[in-house]
């Protein structure tokens, strides 16, 4: 998904949530990471590098608690 369907989908997520609203991302951290995501991920729309999606976050609208939960 192109950044601003991306952030655009996740403002409307915020807009509705009575409170926070709780997402995960599909993120990788090195190309053996994002292979295994592409080869594995059949409905994910938006992948991106960890640093990438910070990025995404400090540059966009969008209210956000990074909790940096971690799954290998």
């Amino acid at each position: 998904m192109k950044d601003l369907r991306c952030e655009t989908a996740l403002l409307e997520i915020e807009r509705v949530s009575r409170r926070e609203g709780f997402i995960t991302l599909d993120a990788y951290r090195n190309n053996e990471e994002k292979d295994r995501m592409e080869a594995w991920n059949l409905t994910t729309k938006t992948v991106m590098h960890v640093d990438k999606w910070k990025e995404f976050f400090l540059m966009s609208a969008i209210k956000v608690i990074i909790i940096g939960a971690y799954h290998k």
